[in-house]
């Protein structure tokens, strides 16, 4: 299904989708991303926080006079930010308290037990990130690099699920979603991906048949699967390189 004219706002997700795993924009989807705020209103949703959001992606965007089409969702949707006045303003960001954060440290460390696993023998940067409003497990730490997460999810990625299985037993009333290639989300409960879709839609005042969301992890347990229960049309893609293709279709069908 491809990028209609009837779509009024895009709402892309960010890892694996605009970008590859915690990697930066690169120059072309930028071009092809700045066309597109030129003539649509577009969101983007992403595990990431605030500072990882300018790092991977703002940053690369020389198209600030478009910024008023666009809205940024760090932290799965915890958090949400508009540009007004050449500054990134805060609409809303959902914080989790300390007593939850510890909640979730405990969690792990039963599942952990319970599951007899063992930490990778080499990691990168912190396994476990507090991004103020989500916490994110990285199996191979934060700055892993992109082709040794690829070699861990294909040979563990069935833990991975075991563990945000097991998780929901000590952790009911969080949201768990698997994050990138080796990442586990948790948020407070109801606030994750479809938490900002609708937050978008009342945002700017929508319907629902107005929005597409393109993303890579649609699937049962990925963390883009909750967005389907809004009922607004999503679009799986491998990559980026598929999220490019579909958006420089829709802008030389649009141009015509």
């Amino acid at each position: 299904m491809p990028i209609t004219k009837k779509t009024k706002v895009i709402i892309f997700d960010l890892d694996g989708t605009l970008t590859k795993s915690r990697r930066n924009l690169t120059i072309k989807t930028a071009k092809l991303f700045c066309r597109l705020l030129n003539i649509r209103k577009v969101a983007v949703i992403g595990g990431g926080n605030y500072q990882q959001f300018q790092n991977q992606f703002l940053r690369y965007l020389y198209c600030s006079k478009y910024f008023n089409n666009l809205l940024i969702l760090p932290t799965s949707g915890a958090s949400m930010y508009y540009y007004q006045n050449n500054h990134w303003r805060k609409v809303y960001q959902k914080f989790l308290t300390n007593k939850e954060k510890q909640q979730i440290y405990q969690a792990f460390n039963k599942v952990f037990q319970e599951l007899n696993y063992q930490k990778p023998s080499k990691t990168y940067g912190k396994i476990f990130d507090d991004r103020q409003s989500q916490i994110t497990f990285s199996a191979l730490g934060q700055l892993a690099p992109l082709r040794k997460k690829q070699l861990w999810n294909k040979k563990n990625n069935k833990l991975r699920k075991q563990i945000a299985i097991k998780l929901k037993k000590y952790l009911p009333s969080f949201t768990i979603t698997l994050g990138g290639l080796t990442s586990i989300d948790i948020t407070k409960n109801g606030i994750n991906k479809a938490y900002g879709v609708n937050q978008v839609m009342k945002f700017w005042n929508l319907k629902k048949q107005d929005l597409l969301f393109i993303g890579d992890a649609l699937f049962k347990g990925g963390n883009d699967y909750l967005v389907k229960k809004t009922g607004i049309k999503t679009l799986q893609v491998e990559n980026h390189y598929q999220t490019e293709k579909l958006i420089e279709d829709f802008l030389n069908k649009n141009l015509k």
